[in-house]
């Protein structure tokens, strides 16, 4: 049975969700589905292979907002998409391109899920980039002898490349997206002039350590500049589905916790607000 389009799931791995209260808002239509997956092993940065049947069949689509705890466990972003079976884009926020090589045979894991969604989706037709390090992007890519091509004198600050046969572009000032969208439409670029609908994946250490604690270094984006983007994003395309990650780790302290909280309950209404 396909997921409702506006269905929020909660994946719990660490059990940070049990200490926060934006999903238990009594206000949403459906109760969230909450999944407790704190007793599951191999799933901490990568994805053992005797896991990932058991994850799989705790999603039934894409659709819906799905949030999936930690960084360590961005590859869920991988899991969904592979339900998807439309051309799509994919626009990811996030500090880090996560396109590394595997580090141990073909796992699967957190830093190298878009390499792998990229390579075997056939319907993933783009990817975005927004946030991430020019500089980690740069390096990430050295392996395989791609170069970044500078499309500034169209867009300010864009960069472009194939790779796998798909198109990548990098935005690493988020925060200008809602400026940059009528340019982007008169460039012509996929996303924006074909109507490819999106599956949206943020990670919160694409924000700044003022606004956010998460279990890895971050970017430099604010809340605000966060909140704009993907509101711009969700006015301009359709959505197919999204996932927040980057939460802190429950010992980080009532402190960090609030902030996430508040965070994660700004995104839910923004969606639920385009839905």
């Amino acid at each position: 049975m396909d997921q409702p389009a506006d269905r929020v799931s909660v994946y719990s791995f660490t059990g940070i969700y049990e200490q926060e209260s934006f999903w238990r808002d009594a206000s949403l239509a459906d109760a969230p589905s909450f999944y407790d997956l704190t007793g599951l092993s191999g799933t901490s940065g990568y994805l053992s292979d005797d896991t990932l049947p058991l994850l799989t069949e705790k999603i039934p689509s894409c659709a819906g907002l799905h949030f999936i705890d930690s960084g360590n466990t961005h590859y869920m972003s991988k899991l969904f998409t592979d339900r998807i079976d439309t051309p799509f884009a994919l626009v990811l926020f996030d500090h880090h391109p996560d396109m590394q090589r595997p580090a141990f045979g073909d796992l699967l894991s957190c830093g190298s899920w878009l390499r792998a969604a990229l390579t075997e989706n056939p319907f993933l037709k783009e990817a975005w980039l927004l946030g991430v390090d020019p500089a980690l992007a740069r390096e990430v890519l050295e392996e395989d002898r791609i170069v970044w091509q500078d499309h500034g004198a169209v867009i300010p600050g864009l960069r472009h490349c194939l790779f796998s046969g798909r198109e990548l572009y990098l935005l690493p000032e988020a925060g200008c997206l809602p400026e940059l969208l009528p340019s982007l439409r008169e460039a012509g670029t996929a996303l924006f002039s074909a109507g490819l609908p999106l599956y949206l994946s943020v990670d919160k250490d694409v924000l700044s350590p003022d606004d956010v604690t998460t279990t890895w270094d971050q970017g430099t984006l604010s809340c605000s500049a966060l909140y704009a983007a993907i509101e711009a994003l969700l006015e301009a395309c359709p959505l197919l589905g999204a996932d927040i990650c980057g939460e802190c780790a429950p010992a980080d302290g009532a402190a960090a916790i609030a902030q996430n909280d508040a965070i994660n309950t700004k995104l839910l209404d923004i969606y639920r607000k385009h839905r």
